[in-house]
């Protein structure tokens, strides 16, 4: 990508204290080209001109900052200056004495719509696009949390009784652990049901009731999930629409064995609820109502404010649980909508889960941001670089199901985010770098998940 605005980045680097800032211009640097920071060291000014154009482009910075003191070596030279004829500039500049946002680290998964949050309110869940009713207020009496993703691989150890397994071949053990696996994650919700009243509450999505739900329409079809090479399970997807204006909300699966297989199908463990009445919704697809606190509005306003995210934080969320729950830190994504193939996918490496950064051009400024920081390859990982191999010796990698709205949307914001970034630092050894916004503490932070109001 060729630069033909100046791009300007910075980064908090939280252990040392420090923020470093990364400029690249689209011609070289000339005399009249300046920078200054502001009193309160908190944004930092670009004044660059070239033979047709001139730009002023103000950089907010994560933190506030200390001026520089001039270098001995050139101490006539004002600190902040871009060599004549640079067309890229760094510096680190250290955070201004008393700063606490080096300490605001936040290591909690902070993630919104929890189960104690949605009991305390009085709510309607509707779809996001036509805020069409999907769950209507007081019909999920009680909401539970959901626990960890690997939950059902966990069984293995919590059991003091297992069913009996005298019969099972190993491909039928293979089988049942990742059936399993897809349980844990909300792929496979037919492995258990939701009970009507009750919503169960993962970080991605609500586990609930099919009776429950309103305003959507079920769309069915069925493809198979390889086992091994010889073994296979058909797997019947219901695909959950809004019926006012079509979006995917999310699905509800039924999975049981083909005439293959003696791998008996999985059946819910209520005779009165079967496995198909329970409706996986995911979070970003949907928006909560509040009703509007007294005084009553005036009638020409709407009696209720919207609550509302956007996806990429939610698959932030999920990858930072797995990271804390596997130690893995290496995934590929898989689109739910496409066959299992080993060259489908999008890898990441996540380098940093916790990246606090701004950015400025002549067209777009984005404020303090929250992200992580990711390498990623579309076609593989870089050559040599399959775990286990040279340099990755001994480092796991983990397959996740995603849906493919969801992937697609990664994929882009991925793309974007590299273009923002400084040139030196869009690659390392064969892989892309970009951001992915992540919830923190303070969700408002993140300015896109603001809730809005109607």
């Amino acid at each position: 990508m060729t630069t033909t605005t100046p791009l300007l980045y910075a980064e908090l680097l939280r252990n040392l204290r420090q923020v470093n800032v990364f400029i690249d211009l689209p011609t070289p640097a000339a005399s009249t080209t300046r920078l200054s920071l502001d009193k309160c060291g908190s944004t930092l000014s670009l004044h660059h001109e070239s033979m047709a154009q001139k730009w002023d482009i103000i950089l907010p910075l994560p933190s506030a900052v200390r001026a520089p003191l001039p270098a001995p070596s050139s101490p006539n030279l004002p600190p902040l200056s871009i060599p004549p004829g640079a067309t890229a500039w760094s510096k680190s500049l250290l955070l201004l004495h008393g700063d606490t946002t080096a300490q605001q680290e936040d290591n909690d998964n902070h993630v919104p719509w929890s189960a104690p949050e949605l009991n305390s309110l009085c709510l309607t869940v509707s779809c996001y696009h036509c805020r069409a009713e999907v769950l209507s207020r007081g019909k999920i009496k009680t909401w539970k949390d959901l626990p960890c993703h690997n939950w059902a691989e966990m069984m293995d150890y919590w059991h003091c009784h297992k069913p009996h397994e005298e019969g099972d071949t190993e491909k039928d053990k293979a089988v049942k652990r990742r059936l399993a696996r897809d349980t844990s994650s909300g792929r496979g919700v037919g492995g258990f049901s939701t009970p009507e009243g009750v919503g169960l509450v993962d970080l991605t999505f609500f586990l609930v009731n099919r009776r429950d739900v309103g305003g959507v329409e079920v769309a069915e079809s069925e493809k198979n999930l390889e086992a091994n090479t010889e073994d296979f399970v058909s797997k019947s997807t219901r695909t959950v629409h809004c019926v006012a204006c079509k979006t995917t909300l999310g699905f509800g699966e039924d999975i049981n064995s083909n005439q293959n297989s003696d791998l008996p199908p999985i059946t819910s463990t209520s005779a009165q609820t079967p496995p198909s009445e329970t409706f996986r919704l995911n979070k970003w697809n949907l928006c909560i109502l509040h009703p509007t606190p007294p005084p009553a509005p005036p009638p020409t306003s709407t009696p209720y404010k919207v609550e509302s995210y956007p996806p990429l934080p939610f698959l932030s969320a999920q990858l930072i649980s797995m990271i804390s729950d596997l130690a893995i830190r290496r995934f590929r994504l898989i689109s739910e909508n496409e066959e299992p193939h080993p060259e489908i996918g999008l890898w990441i490496w996540i380098f940093n889960t916790d990246r606090l950064y701004t950015y400025a051009s002549a067209e777009k400024v984005v404020g303090p941001s929250r992200g992580m920081k990711i390498y990623y390859s579309e076609n593989g990982p870089p050559v040599g670089q399959a775990p286990g191999n040279g340099i990755t010796m001994g480092v796991a990698e983990e397959d996740i199901v995603v849906p493919g709205d969801l992937l697609m949307e990664a994929r882009a914001a991925l793309r974007k985010s590299t273009e923002e970034l400084p040139k030196a630092m869009r690659e390392f050894r064969g892989w892309k770098a970009g951001n992915l916004e992540r919830f923190g503490r303070d969700v408002n932070r993140i300015s896109e998940c603001e809730p809005h109001l109607d």
